[in-house]
């Protein structure tokens, strides 16, 4: 089993590459087991509720990367569904009579 120092350099070498915002989950772990020790002589945190912590900030900042990535891709336009949508908008919108590409038909003398 990995160490908890071992663990942290395979996340950021590895995992904050695929996933943008891990860096901050990461960080929310750290200081959640900083306030832990502090408050260790006073207040007994359960196992299950650090657990629960640890994976919840991880996993959370996680899906927050992946939702970010697919909001950037929908802003750019490069998402295929987007695209798709898009060009269903255009051809509804445009006729041969009203596209812009077409000259305007000349008026009858």
């Amino acid at each position: 089993m990995l160490g908890l120092r071992a663990t942290f350099f395979i996340i950021v070498d590895v995992l904050v590459h695929m996933f943008e915002l891990l860096k901050y989950g990461v960080s929310a772990v750290l200081i959640f087991i900083g306030v832990k020790l502090i408050l260790a002589h006073h207040y007994t945190i359960e196992p299950h509720i650090v657990v629960f912590v640890l994976i919840g900030c991880i996993g959370a900042s996680m899906v927050a990367s992946v939702l970010k990535a697919e909001m950037e891709k929908k802003m750019e336009g490069l998402a295929p569904e987007d695209v798709k949508k898009r060009v269903e908008q255009v051809r509804e919108r445009t006729t041969p009579l009203t596209s812009p590409y077409v000259p305007a038909a000349l008026p009858a003398q």
